[in-house]
């Protein structure tokens, strides 16, 4: 039995064959605008090494053929069809198999990929809101220079007050001034107001 090589046959020639022998390891394709015998297909085809070739074909029975004979051909058609099943069962099956691993494969790697990704952007965002929350407590803590300057004039600030800021945007040098400093200086130099005034 060579059930591929049958099969081939049947795929390229539609034609159900069976046959005794060595099978070639190819099918020869069909020709195209030859018209061949059957002996020419014979050996072209199957090569010497075929004996006892049979093609399964419907034809007219003669009344008198006998049963027996009739289902022996019917038993050598079902073996042939049966193997041709069985064998192309076993590649779904062999491919289904692959393909389902496969996919599978791309699946895993796809959520790998995917975690990947997702750990990136989460990073990526903690690096955002890090920088955020150090700008905003930056510019909680200081005041730029600018604002103090546009305090002193558009402020009606009495003296004392408009010295003190005077000469603490002098000693910015027009950067940003920590709150804490200015509220330490306006704090002392509240004080010493105090005791001259005190004093005096």
């Amino acid at each position: 039995m060579n059930s591929d090589f049958e099969r081939n046959v049947l795929k390229y020639y539609d034609l159900l064959v069976e046959f005794e022998g060595q099978a070639p390891k190819s099918v020869a394709r069909p020709l195209a605008g030859r018209n061949e015998t059957f002996a020419q297909w014979k050996k072209r085809v199957l090569g010497d090494a075929a004996e006892d070739i049979r093609i399964f074909r419907p034809v007219n029975v003669p009344g008198a053929t006998r049963m027996a004979t009739l289902a022996e051909e019917g038993k050598r058609l079902k073996s042939v069809v049966r193997d041709a099943k069985v064998k192309t069962k076993v590649q779904v099956e062999g491919r289904l198999a692959s393909t389902v691993e496969d996919r599978e494969l791309a699946l895993q790697e796809a959520k790998r990929t995917a975690k990947r990704k997702i750990k990136k952007v989460q990073d990526l965002a903690q690096d955002r809101v890090e920088q955020v929350r150090t700008e905003v407590l930056r510019r909680a803590e200081t005041v730029p220079a600018e604002e103090l300057e546009e305090i002193l004039q558009t402020t009606d600030l009495d003296a004392a007050t408009r010295e003190f800021l005077q000469r603490v945007v002098e000693e910015s040098r027009n950067e940003e001034v920590p709150l804490r400093y200015v509220l330490e200086k306006l704090v002392r130099f509240r004080g010493q107001a105090v005791v001259r005034a005190r004093e005096n």
